[in-house]
C-alpha cells in the first residue's frame, strides 16, 4: 500500500514538472552553496515549504549571467510541486510577447487569467532581452491580479531594480510592479564567478566588476569588520604576509612603516682565546671591560649575540 502511495506520488511530481514547463529539472539539494556563497541555505528557507503558497510570498534573484538564478528558481517551484502545489515557468520576453499579441487582439485579460492561476509562476530573464514597448502594460496585468489573490511569483534579473522604468519603458508602472512584488517578498542579490566558466582561468576573462546592488562591495575597499557585517561567504582580501606586516587584535591590518624599522647590525666577534687554567692572561682589567662596553652599546645587536658575547666573557673569566 506504501508503496502504491509513494508511485502516485511520484507519477504526479512527474506529470506536474512537464506541466511547468521548466527548462530543467533542478533540485536545492543540487545547488552549490560553497561555490556561490553570496547565498545561504536559510535564506530560502521561506521559499522552500509550503508557507511559500500560503503566505503568498515573492522573490527577485538577480545578478550576473551564470551565477545560479534560473537553477535557484526552478527548484523553489520544484519543491512547490513536491509539496502538493501547481507551478509554471516561462521567460520574460516570451510572456510579454504573448501578451502583447493578446493586447493588440482585444482578450488580454483573457490571456493574463491563464498565467494567475497556476500556485507558483517563474518569469525568468527580466531584461536580458529588448522587450517592447508596451511591456509594463502587459506585465502589470498579471502582477496585479496574483497580488490580489496572494499568489507567489519568482523573478530572475540582471539588471539593477533602479533600471527598470527604461527596462520596461515605463518607470511610473515599474515602480507600481516592485511594490507590489517587493510588499510580500525579498530581493536576493546573487555575486561571485559563473558556472559556466569556473573551469577558466578568471585572469583571462573580462573583468565584469562587482555586481553594483551586491550587499558585499569590492572587497578590496572593506576592512575586516566591515566585511564581516556584509555576511558569512565574503572572502576578505587580506594584505600579504611580509615582514612589514601585521595583525592586531581586532584583526584590522596595521602596515608598519619601514622608516620607522631600524635595521639591525649584525657582529660577528671572533672566537675568544684559549688560556691555560694556570695563564695570568685574561680579561680582567677595566679597559677591557669599558671597551667591551663600548663595543655592544655602539652595535645594536641581538638579545641571542648578546648571550653569546656573555658566554664567550665567561669563558675568558672576564
Amino acid at each position: 500500500m506504501a508503496e502504491e502511495v509513494a508511485h502516485r506520488n511520484d507519477t504526479r511530481i512527474e506529470k506536474a514538472a512537464r506541466r511547468a514547463n521548466f527548462p530543467f529539472v533542478k533540485t536545492i539539494e543540487e545547488f552549490d552553496f560553497i561555490f556561490q556563497s553570496s547565498l545561504r541555505l536559510q535564506q530560502l528557507g521561506p521559499y522552500l515549504g509550503p508557507e511559500l503558497v500560503t503566505g503568498g510570498r515573492t522573490l527577485i534573484l538577480s545578478g550576473r549571467p551564470g551565477l545560479g538564478k534560473t537553477h535557484l528558481a526552478v527548484a523553489i517551484g520544484y519543491r512547490a510541486i513536491q509539496n502538493g502545489f501547481t507551478a509554471r515557468f516561462v521567460g520574460a520576453s516570451a510572456l510579454i510577447d504573448e501578451l502583447g499579441k493578446a493586447s493588440r487582439a482585444g482578450h488580454l485579460r483573457e490571456a493574463a487569467a491563464e498565467w494567475v492561476a497556476p500556485d507558483v509562476l517563474i518569469v525568468d530573464e527580466v531584461g536580458y532581452l529588448a522587450h517592447a514597448t508596451d511591456a509594463a502594460n502587459v506585465l502589470f496585468g498579471v502582477v496585479d491580479q496574483r497580488y490580489l489573490h496572494q499568489k507567489p511569483l519568482i523573478l530572475t534579473t540582471n539588471k539593477k531594480l533602479k533600471s527598470w522604468g527604461e527596462v520596461l519603458h515605463d518607470h511610473d508602472l515599474a515602480a507600481v510592479i516592485l511594490d507590489r512584488v517587493l510588499e510580500r517578498g525579498a530581493h536576493m542579490v546573487l555575486g561571485g564567478r559563473s558556472w559556466r566558466t569556473k573551469h577558466i582561468d578568471p585572469e583571462i576573462l573580462p573583468d565584469a566588476g562587482a555586481d553594483p546592488e551586491s550587499p558585499r562591495r569590492p572587497l578590496t575597499s572593506l576592512g575586516a569588520s566591515e566585511g564581516r557585517r556584509a555576511g558569512r561567504g565574503a572572502h576578505l582580501a587580506r594584505p600579504p604576509a611580509g615582514p612589514s606586516t601585521r595583525r592586531c587584535s581586532r584583526h584590522k591590518p596595521c602596515l608598519l612603516q619601514s622608516s620607522l624599522r631600524r635595521p639591525i647590525r649584525r657582529v660577528t666577534f671572533p672566537e675568544p682565546p684559549s688560556f691555560p687554567d694556570n695563564s695570568r692572561h685574561s680579561f680582567r682589567t677595566p679597559h677591557t671591560r669599558i671597551k667591551v662596553a663600548r663595543m655592544l652599546a655602539s652595535c645594536r645587536v641581538r638579545s641571542t649575540t648578546r648571550i653569546k658575547v656573555a658566554r664567550m666573557l665567561a669563558s675568558c673569566r672576564v
